[in-house]
């Protein structure tokens, strides 16, 4: 799958992630945290896949953190969601097992 944010690749048994953002240091956008999940799930539920590699592009940061910038203006209820949906994100990718 073709994304916006993230390159994803496969070599061999091991799936490649990088964090596309270079000019923003990688920060974890909500469609960036969004695009990394989808990925990490196709990679959980494909028995080929013995690990997963999460890099950043660029020479300057692995990642910022998250995007402050793009939070600016959104309502609380917004937020609130976000930072919901963030969370368990987050969770995934902490608690990521490959078969």
């Amino acid at each position: 799958m073709a994304y916006d944010f993230i390159l994803s690749e496969r070599q061999g048994a091991v799936a490649l992630i990088t964090l596309n953002r270079p000019e923003k240091l990688n920060a974890l956008s909500f469609p960036l945290m969004a695009e990394l999940d989808d990925a990490l799930s196709g990679y959980e539920a494909d028995d080929g896949v013995a690990a997963v590699i999460l890099t950043g592009a660029g020479e300057r940061a692995f990642s910022a953190g998250a995007d402050i910038h793009e939070m600016a203006g959104l309502s609380s209820e917004e937020l609130a969601r976000r930072s919901a949906t963030r969370g368990e994100i987050s969770w995934h990718i902490a608690s990521y097992k490959s078969r």
